[in-house]
């Protein structure tokens, strides 16, 4: 299964820096493949499209590898992990659209 996370990782990382995928390493790091704090920012956000996880800020300072990377969208979607959910699926919602009354 990793495998194909990091096949995936890397095909992500590989369209942001516009390198071939098949020339970036498990261990290759992001900041000598070119890729800059915005475009790590957009590397997140097509993870978590990609994996449908949720990439905490804090998890993702330090991560500049690759194989990093891998382990962290791997450990994310494991079983047990806590999904975040829109607050919107996370209320009730009455017949006539609004939240019922704490009691």
């Amino acid at each position: 299964m990793a495998s194909n996370i990091e096949g995936q990782v890397k095909a992500i990382v590989a369209k942001l820096a516009k390198v071939p995928a098949g020339k970036i390493s498990s261990t290759a790091d992001m900041r000598k493949l070119g890729i800059d704090s915005l475009m790590a920012l957009e590397v997140v956000a097509n993870l978590e499209r990609a994996f449908k996880i949720h990439v905490p800020e804090g998890k993702i300072r330090g991560v500049v590898r690759v194989d990093q990377i891998v382990k962290l969208v791997d450990e994310l979607r494991s079983p047990g992990q806590k999904r975040p959910s829109s607050a919107r699926d996370s209320r009730k919602i009455t017949r006539r659209g609004r939240t019922p009354a704490k009691v």
